[in-house]
């Protein structure tokens, strides 16, 4: 089923109820979820436990079924990205609870230490610098392929083989362009004022 049926009727599936098309959901958006949830706690430095990554992904998942969030859709084309922004929000709100939690006395000496309850969260100075702004700007300027490549890479973890495979290139090929956008966008982001990024 999971193999013929397309994102556009699955989701139609998961908001009329569908249990089984709802585990067919996660299962095919599963390792895009926890990406989203690892690359925006890598962003903010954070040293969060496996139980914690598990957690927030749980926590992702549960709120758009409960929340019938899928409704809130409107482009199915655009599903992957809007996923990517539900698990980050998630990601988030998990910060801010467990950061809460410490600051208010709690013993647990856990993920969220490192953080102190005067200094801003990383992830705002990130947003006040736009540094984000200036990465998605980058990767809007490569070619398709290169986006595409890139896409398999950072967005879904694929390995080099996998992506040589997909692409009808060789592995080779994959990993040296990938270190060569790798290496433009470190140069690109330097251009712009950030060093050591």
């Amino acid at each position: 089923m999971h193999r013929a049926i397309s994102n556009a009727e699955l989701v139609e599936l998961c908001k009329s109820g569908d249990q089984s098309a709802w585990s067919i959901f996660i299962e095919r958006f599963s390792k895009l979820v926890f990406w989203a949830i690892k690359y925006k706690i890598n962003t903010l430095r954070l040293d969060l436990s496996e139980s914690d990554v598990e957690d927030i992904y749980q926590q992702a998942f549960l709120a758009i079924w409960q929340r019938r969030g899928l409704v809130l859709l409107k482009d199915i084309n655009k599903i992957q990205r809007w996923l990517i922004i539900v698990a980050q929000n998630a990601t988030a709100d998990y910060i801010k609870v467990k950061r809460f939690s410490y600051d208010a006395g709690s013993n647990n000496q856990d993920s969220l230490t490192r953080i102190s309850a005067s200094s801003p969260i990383p992830s705002e100075k990130l947003e006040e610098e736009g540094l984000q702004k200036e990465i998605d700007s980058f990767i809007e300027n490569l070619s398709l392929k290169e986006k595409r490549i890139m896409t398999m890479s950072l967005h879904y973890d694929f390995k080099y083989k996998d992506i040589a495979r997909i692409m009808n290139m060789p592995a080779g090929t994959v990993g040296t362009l990938i270190k060569r956008i790798k290496d433009s966008l470190k140069d690109y982001l330097s251009s712009r004022g950030y060093e050591g990024v």
